[in-house]
């Protein structure tokens, strides 16, 4: 064999083993951020995002591992060596590093009223004479009306703690309170259990926020489209939309 012939073999050889790397792997490792109950629960162990990512990569033929990270790390997946892909990126993202699946979860935020207050809300702008207590760096990632709105609005803040949201809507010391429809009525349904029921309305004044999966392997992002389609309209995942008792679950891609 001619020394040209064997130096392209061996670059051949060398090229199949770093694309099939992951391949070979039985486990495909995650990172995910902090518990966000529903979405992510028990370290990374349950919860409605964990469990669908772990059906799907079971369909793939592979099991998830879940490594918890700060989700402003999300971003950098590909200077973390001993991980695979991570959860809940956003739909704009444009990064030639990572790979994005196709939207696989969308996150509802809405904003909440006691039923006993009447209010009307149709738009954002009906919101700027209101008390408003919204998760943080809702400013942020609500639109642009929505930042101009909580800028002018003496009456609007923010909380890291969303259960302190409800408390305060529930204790009437609020108007209104701005989070994700999933996590309230996780959260409410907790706080039912050591207080009377009251009745809320549900404004829908947002659009969904898409998320997507990034994958350092191309191969396994294709993996990952191919058998979601499926999976989002299976048995499986009806009972787990039921199981969390999820609302507004379905993703069009």
């Amino acid at each position: 064999m001619s020394n040209k012939l064997y130096f392209i073999l061996l670059y051949y050889i060398a090229n199949l083993f770093v694309v099939n790397e992951t391949l070979a792997k039985d486990v495909i490792d995650f990172a995910v951020g902090w518990d966000k109950p529903p979405y992510v629960m028990d370290r990374a162990k349950s919860g409605f995002e964990v469990e669908l990512i772990e059906d799907v990569v079971e369909r793939m033929g592979y099991k998830a591992n879940f490594v918890q990270i700060p989700y402003g790390r999300s971003y950098e997946i590909h200077n973390m060596p001993d991980i695979d892909a991570v959860t809940t990126l956003s739909s704009k993202l444009e990064s030639k590093k990572i790979s994005l699946s196709n939207v696989y979860i969308q996150y509802q935020n809405v904003a909440v009223t006691l039923a006993s207050s009447d209010l009307v809300l149709d738009e954002v702008s009906d919101l700027s004479q209101l008390s408003i207590v919204a998760f943080q760096s809702a400013h942020r990632v609500l639109g642009e009306d929505f930042s101009k709105m909580a800028s002018a609005n003496r009456a609007y803040r923010e909380v890291p703690d969303q259960t302190r949201q409800l408390k305060l809507l529930f204790s009437q010391k609020t108007q209104v309170i701005i989070m994700d429809v999933n996590i309230f009525a996780h959260i409410k349904k907790a706080l039912e259990k050591n207080a009377d029921e009251q009745q809320v309305v549900i404004h829908q004044l947002f659009t969904p926020n898409l998320y997507r999966a990034g994958f350092i392997n191309h191969k396994l992002q294709m993996e990952f489209d191919n058998v979601l389609p499926a999976y989002l309209t299976s048995k499986d995942y009806q009972q787990l939309v039921q199981k969390y008792q999820f609302y507004n679950a379905v993703v069009a891609n």
